[in-house]
């Protein structure tokens, strides 16, 4: 069974009735429906329609009639092929066989030249012999890259401190879905005592240094259906439990710069749409809809080394806490800086909320002889309007939760943000 299966309208000349994402799958069965008018709460007319109609995953079934009227008829007319403006790729629970091949590499340019979804799959599993065999490479996508039916292994070097570019030339990168099964484990600790242990490190680049521009993720599943509310099984028939499905520095880029000062963490022209973080709520932090985690920095005001530039995030689904639109998390004394940077249409669950934000979820972990030199930065940047908190246990949303600015949700004293133009109205 498939949640985004199909599209059904059903049409009378006045009103319009509308009916979408019936849950279907690719073989072809039939329906049929009754409509039920009401005044009020009070019945006043019933009618049963017996005429099967064929529904199928991805063919628009129009009805178009008098549908109330004695003696009428009804047209019906299938579009196939149909697609909606989203299309979520197939879940990692079916997986799709895919055969990785090396893209073509230009030794002149030290270029490295991305066309199909076979070639981007060959990625995570080279990035490290590509960062010691050709260092400061670019990587240049050529194509939209659609990787619907793929589980995804997140392209994780593994060290830091080596970059690279991603110019993606316009492209768009859709339809992601990972389980959390790939990445690398990362410990959270209390002195010699491991307090958790996380597949961490999720999101198409579970780990990314260096210049990415130009690029453009779209419909990027996370966790898949943690909570959901229908039965899912996997290949072999069993019952799949999201009910502890946990996400740590995850996004469309999972994690960026560590902690080293002086390191290109730059992102320009970048953004992402319709991206699902369907995690369990407590243990998941560190979540944005573009990058979960930024730590590199410095540079001079207005030439920052870690920086994002006219990026944007549009319809976020995040769950979690140290959630934020664009980025969950950013180190407070790195001097990292936003600029024309924008975000609308966030939705954040959470089973205690506490840092986070449509924009930036917490800014932390700074320095206590901070300088002013190492200002969080903020220049000329809309974060969302339309933000919505819901407890993750109830499915509430909470009204009374603000965030400290409608530009981050909690930042230590001791860090610095400068806001320009600045704030004139309370969050």
């Amino acid at each position: 069974m498939d949640l985004f299966p199909s599209s059904f309208v059903l049409r009378r000349t006045i009103p319009t009735l509308v009916v979408d994402y019936l849950i279907t799958g690719d073989e072809q069965r039939a329906i049929h429906f009754s409509l039920e008018m009401l005044k009020g709460t009070a019945p006043v007319v019933t009618k049963d329609f017996t005429t099967n109609i064929p529904v199928q995953r991805n063919y628009l079934t129009t009805i178009l009639g008098n549908l109330l009227t004695v003696g009428g008829t009804i047209d019906v007319d299938i579009q196939e092929g149909f697609k909606n403006e989203w299309i979520e790729g197939e879940e990692w629970w079916n997986p799709e066989e895919i055969t990785p091949s090396q893209p073509a590499y230009d030794e002149q340019t030290n270029t490295y030249s991305v066309y199909t979804r076979e070639e981007f799959a060959w990625l995570p599993t080279h990035i490290d012999d590509m960062l010691t065999a050709t260092p400061g490479f670019t990587l240049r996508i050529c194509n939209d890259i659609d990787m619907s039916g793929v589980e995804w292994s997140p392209i994780y070097p593994g060290s830091s401190g080596r970059t690279y570019t991603v110019d993606g030339q316009g492209h768009t990168l859709r339809n992601f879905s990972m389980s959390g099964k790939f990445g690398a484990v990362y410990e959270y600790k209390l002195g010699s005592f491991v307090l958790g242990r996380y597949n961490a490190y999720t999101g198409v680049w579970g780990k990314f240094d260096g210049i990415m521009k130009n690029l453009t993720f779209e419909n990027i599943t996370i966790n898949g259906l943690a909570h959901a509310e229908f039965p899912v099984k996997d290949v072999d028939g069993e019952p799949v439990d999201h009910s502890k499905e946990f996400s740590y520095f995850a996004g469309c880029i999972g994690y960026t710069g560590g902690n080293q000062w002086s390191m290109n963490s730059k992102f320009e022209n970048v953004h992402v749409r319709h991206i699902q973080i369907k995690s369990s709520a407590t243990p998941s932090q560190n979540l944005g809809g573009l990058v979960g985690w930024i730590g590199s920095g410095g540079g001079n005001a207005g030439n920052r080394v870690a920086a994002l530039k006219n990026c944007s995030a549009t319809d976020v689904h995040l769950t979690g806490y140290q959630a934020g639109g664009l980025v969950g998390q950013v180190l407070g004394d790195r001097g990292v800086s936003f600029d024309d940077c924008q975000t609308e249409n966030v939705y954040i669950r959470y089973s205690s909320i506490s840092s986070s934000s449509g924009f930036i979820g917490n800014i932390g972990d700074g320095g206590i002889n901070i300088s002013w030199s190492a200002a969080i930065e903020i220049n000329n940047c809309n974060p969302a309007q339309n933000v919505y908190y819901i407890n993750d246990r109830t499915g509430e949303p909470n009204t009374t939760y603000k965030p400290q600015s409608p530009f981050y949700g909690h930042k230590n004293s001791v860090d610095v943000v400068t806001i320009t133009p600045e704030e004139t109205t309370e969050p």
